[in-house]
């Protein structure tokens, strides 16, 4: 699956990570080293007009495409659909 060190992903690579809490917009996940992943809302529902779609629970590993570094604290972003 994914590889040992964050800082070896590349964009479009399957990461598995935890989720470890919710806000407004998204969740976030611990994809290892410290090193929290953001799932924006819009990545996890395809229907905008669901205001709170079902997240995973907070503890519960899930698979998502990582997408890229934006340059930012917890700048790690992860698609779950």
């Amino acid at each position: 699956m994914a590889p040992c060190a964050v800082s070896d992903f590349t964009p479009g690579q399957l990461v598995s990570g935890v989720v470890l809490e919710y806000q407004p917009y998204g969740l976030f996940v611990d994809l290892g080293e410290g090193e929290p992943g953001v799932v924006a809302i819009t990545m996890i529902n395809d229907d905008p007009s669901v205001a709170n779609p079902p997240f995973p629970p907070v503890g519960s590993r899930i698979e998502a495409a990582f997408l890229g570094w934006p340059g930012q604290a917890h700048g790690i972003l992860v698609h779950s659909k």
